[in-house]
């Protein structure tokens, strides 16, 4: 009977071991892999206007609610993205991708890669004790498709996270992208290139 409780509780305490987070080494090196071999992500929002882009294989994808994507690099990434932008620890990476229709919201504001990047912006200088300080706006084109890349950390208190943030066009269906992405000190500009392609594979497709 003793024995049988005894192997029990040791079931358990495996468990429990085998699911307990362990930090990374800070000592590791980040590799970041290639958008090839790629997966896809679609999401759709409540007006049936679909975005669709490319992202590694080993990173991790998720669709919300309101249509829009979170990816990160690790499972950790994508709960610290959840709860904490500033919990990102040693080579993990996490951000939201939101699509944006030209043509939606006639009057409200002009469409276009810099007032998209102006308001991308805006939405994280918007808490008060979140300061944002980026670099300029820098063009670029990726599978014939243009946009706008910027750099720069958010502090809060004494916790420091760089980010990225990439707005991209879609031509063909008038739709942009905006892309946020964060990371501990010092690793942001190591996913740049990998980011860069995903942004260039965004498809915006409207609702037939």
């Amino acid at each position: 009977m003793h024995k049988s409780i005894y192997l029990v509780l040791i079931i358990l305490l495996a468990g429990v071991l085998a699911s307990c987070d362990i930090p990374p080494d800070p000592s590791e090196p980040i590799i970041v892999p290639d958008i090839e071999p790629s997966s896809s992500v679609s999401a759709t929002d409540f007006q049936g206007r679909v975005m669709r882009f490319s992202y590694p294989n080993p990173w991790l994808a998720r669709v919300g609610s309101s249509g829009e994507i979170t990816m990160a690099n690790r499972q950790n990434a994508l709960g610290a993205w959840d709860v904490d932008i500033f919990s990102l620890r040693h080579g993990e990476m996490a951000g939201i991708i939101a699509a944006i229709d030209a043509d939606s919201i006639p009057n409200s504001w002009e469409r276009n890669l810099d007032s998209v990047m102006s308001t991308s912006r805006s939405q994280l200088t918007r808490y008060q004790d979140v300061k944002a300080q980026f670099k300029g706006n820098e063009p670029f084109t990726i599978n014939g498709r243009d946009g706008l890349i910027t750099d720069g950390t958010l502090t809060k208190g004494e916790k420091v996270v760089e980010v990225i943030i990439i707005v991209v066009y879609d031509e063909d269906d008038s739709g942009f992208a905006s892309m946020l992405f964060g990371a501990p000190v010092g690793q942001i500009l190591l996913y740049e290139s990998t980011l860069l392609k995903i942004a260039g594979t965004f498809d915006f497709i409207r609702e037939s």
